[in-house]
């Protein structure tokens, strides 16, 4: 057995247990990201939930429509937060199969394990781009929801001004 093929069988093995455990984080950090999304669209649910149903006979039919949208925007948020979320069928390495199928020549069985592992990989891979994909459009919907908060806030602000205007009959130019 030649040192050089065994070296070159270690370091296979070693980058792609390493591999395993960056596909891993990946993951999480995506999970992590989509769990604080999830949260704090939420919570502006429940904020502006509380606005619509306090002062719905108060707000200006315009304003009504527009916080509607932006619960409905929000909660498409969630879905797909949830969706990032969701548990996935990971599977396990078979650590028995590998074991058996073990051969004396050790170099062998570590380029057998690392093959083993980089399936996993392709599968951790896969799973990842689709918590992505998920991930990217749940924040492009909470992107859009917070324009409309943007705007909502802005309409407000005209409406009271004309309203304003129209009750004290006062105008400056």
């Amino acid at each position: 057995m030649d040192d050089t093929e065994e070296k070159i069988a270690d370091l296979m093995l070693d980058t792609a247990w390493k591999s395993i455990g960056q596909h891993q984080q990946r993951i999480d950090r995506i999970d992590d990201k989509a769990n604080n999304m999830m949260i704090l669209s939420g919570v502006l649910i429940t904020i502006i939930s509380g606005i619509v149903v306090g002062l719905i006979d108060k707000l200006h039919i315009s304003i009504q429509i527009l916080l509607l949208t932006e619960l409905i925007l929000f909660s498409i948020c969630i879905y797909y937060s949830f969706k990032t979320i969701q548990l996935k069928d990971f599977g396990v390495l078979d650590i028995l199969k590998t074991m058996e199928k073990i051969e004396p020549d050790i170099v062998q069985s570590k380029a057998d394990v690392a093959y083993t592992i980089g399936i996993r990989q392709l599968k951790f891979n896969k799973i990842g781009e689709d918590k992505q994909s998920c991930l990217i459009k749940s924040m492009k919907w909470f992107k859009l929801a917070l324009t409309v908060m943007v705007f909502i806030v802005f309409w407000s602000i005209i409406l009271f001004f004309l309203c304003y205007t129209c009750l004290t009959g006062y105008v400056s130019i």
